[in-house]
């Protein structure tokens, strides 16, 4: 994608989750911030309200500069995303998981991403107390340091040759 202001957050963590359960030799380690395994109830009623948003424009100004996606790109990553379960493919991850998640997320709760943690073999979960959904952008400083100390210790065990933390204290 040429404009990164038109990735739909929730998609990229979705294809992550995919690489990282069919094609597990591509990938070293994985870091998974507000996510689910499959869509509960109330995201699946939010989905369809953006969907139907889409061609009603409810309430919203497709004119004004946050719309760049085009109204069918739009429609079809909702589709995907609706029909997206990760179901048996997260027990097949093995690699080393850092979930992040705010206990203040209101679109994708943490316990969405808890759910994904037990189901990875090496997955560890990190509750952030505020930020809500976009905490990589509202605690900047603390999602870099967990992402920071995670890959370091990544790093640290490619060279030793052992099986680091899977995630430092």
């Amino acid at each position: 994608m040429s404009d990164t202001k038109t990735v739909d957050t929730c998609g990229p963590v979705a294809i992550a989750q995919v690489l990282a359960g069919d094609h597990s030799d591509r990938v070293a380690s994985l870091v998974l911030g507000a996510t689910w395994v499959r869509l509960d109830a109330r995201l699946r009623k939010l989905f369809v309200f953006r969907k139907q948003a889409l061609y009603e424009q409810v309430g919203f100004d497709r004119r004004g500069a946050s719309w760049h996606t085009p109204q069918g790109i739009a429609a079809a990553r909702i589709d995907a995303l609706l029909a997206y379960d990760a179901g048996e493919r997260l027990r097949s991850v093995r690699k080393p998981t850092l979930l992040i998640a705010a206990a203040d997320d209101l679109l994708v709760p943490w316990q969405l991403s808890e759910l994904i943690a037990q189901e990875i073999a090496h997955a560890r979960l990190v509750k952030l107390d505020h930020g809500g959904h976009h905490f990589p952008r509202t605690q900047v400083e603390a999602y870099n340091t967990l992402l920071l100390e995670f890959f370091r210790a990544r790093d640290r065990s490619a060279l030793s040759g052992s099986r680091p933390p899977l995630c430092p204290s």
